[in-house]
């Protein structure tokens, strides 16, 4: 429960640095619109949460919606990559089932895209803008202007990579969560006694956190149910668990993560005096 509560409030900093080109904005604005995105994920299909958070926070602070996403695209980005990068470091190291290496490779590449799309979009927006503005032509004037005003200002949320600083603090701060994150699923296979030692249960902990994470991420029930057991099934067979107790560890993690961030989201909700079907609505 504390490595799970703490990797939020480093994904809060974080965030504050992708931010920091649109202003410095108080921890306290940002934790609450962060958690209550990820709580939103949580109950509702569809990520719904990515959308609420720059809502949220666009709703706080004086800054657009699309920019605020750009940011949240940005973040989920740079997630991709550092558990593609864990994955890839638990394969150097330790031999992994034929399928973990293709997952490896496959989700490498949709990542590398997603970042080079965003690289495209940052150093050549005038002639993205020029594409858009052609394409958008047969729409009416209203929507066209709407859509152009809402590329722009998603370009603007990736002014984080204009400064090195500020791009090296934002890849810290992702490797950092993601070593907290993997404490959570380290100590899960402490727990259940699980006989790896040493380097093994290092890199177990690592496969374990980045195939779970990349099963999430299918689009499924809400809160990641179904697949993320299937996937802690999947990646400690590969470190001969048996499946009932990888089973176990699963729902276990599972539970704890959810709760956590659920509730403190829940919470947060509360506190900001609207409801979750207000929050759908917007």
């Amino acid at each position: 429960m504390l490595s799970t509560s703490l990797s939020y409030i480093l994904r809060t900093a974080r965030w504050g640095w992708i931010l920091r080109p649109a202003g410095s904005f108080p921890f306290s604005h940002l934790f609450s619109p962060l958690i209550i995105g990820f709580a939103v994920n949580n109950i509702l299909p569809g990520r719904l949460g990515e959308f609420a958070r720059a809502y949220l926070i666009s709703r706080k602070e004086s800054i657009s919606g699309s920019l605020a996403f750009a940011t949240v695209v940005m973040e989920r980005v740079l997630d991709g990559l550092t558990i593609v990068g864990a994955l890839a470091l638990a394969g150097i190291f330790c031999p992994l089932p034929l399928w973990g290496h293709r997952l490896a490779w496959a989700s490498a590449g949709f990542f590398i895209s997603a970042l080079l799309f965003l690289v495209v979009l940052f150093f050549w927006e005038d002639k993205a803008m020029r594409l858009a503005r052609f394409l958008t032509r047969p729409l009416p004037q209203r929507w066209r202007r709407k859509l152009l005003d809402m590329l722009a200002s998603f370009a603007r949320g990736l002014d984080v990579m204009r400064s090195p600083a500020i791009l090296t603090m934002v890849t810290f701060f992702s490797v950092v969560v993601w070593g907290v994150e993997a404490i959570t699923y380290y100590l899960a296979i402490r727990a259940f006694g699980i006989p790896l030692t040493g380097s093994r249960l290092l890199w177990g902990s690592l496969f374990l956190l980045s195939v779970v994470n990349l099963g999430i991420m299918i689009p499924a029930a809400p809160g990641g149910v179904g697949p993320y057991q299937a996937a802690a099934i999947l990646a400690l067979a590969a470190f001969g668990v048996p499946e009932e107790v990888a089973l176990s560890i699963s729902l276990v993690t599972h539970f704890i993560q959810y709760t956590v961030v659920t509730g403190t989201g829940l919470l947060c909700l509360w506190r900001e005096g609207i409801s979750l079907s207000a929050l759908v609505r917007k």
